[in-house]
């Protein structure tokens, strides 16, 4: 194993932790915020409870269940960011995007 490739591979770790840890938080507790914001490029679900999800780490379900909410079934750790996103380069989703927006953000479900 050569330098080049540790770096690399923590790298990688540390990329796969941090989509981990997104997908155990983002939606699963509600916004405080009282003001008008975008509920797209919010980190917590909001009143309606449309965009709310369970952490898929915690609470074992598939993205097809019966009763999954949709972002339930777009951030589901088998299929986030396993494809691009087809609204580039105007995603109103941001980096919250469901879907890559760059190759090298394309995961395989394995990593879920």
């Amino acid at each position: 194993s050569t330098s080049k490739e540790k770096p690399q591979k923590k790298k990688e770790e540390e990329q796969i932790t941090d989509v981990t840890r997104f997908l155990k938080t983002f939606k699963t507790t509600p916004c405080t915020k009282q003001e008008h914001h975008d509920h797209r490029l919010c980190l917590h679900f909001h009143s309606d409870k449309k965009d709310k999800r369970r952490d898929p780490y915690k609470h074992f379900y598939l993205q097809d269940d019966k009763g999954t909410t949709l972002p339930e079934r777009l951030y589901h750790p088998s299929i986030y960011r396993t494809s691009m996103c087809n609204r580039l380069p105007n995603c109103p989703f941001g980096t919250h995007c469901s879907h890559a927006h760059q190759s090298i953000q394309l995961r395989c479900s394995r990593q879920a």
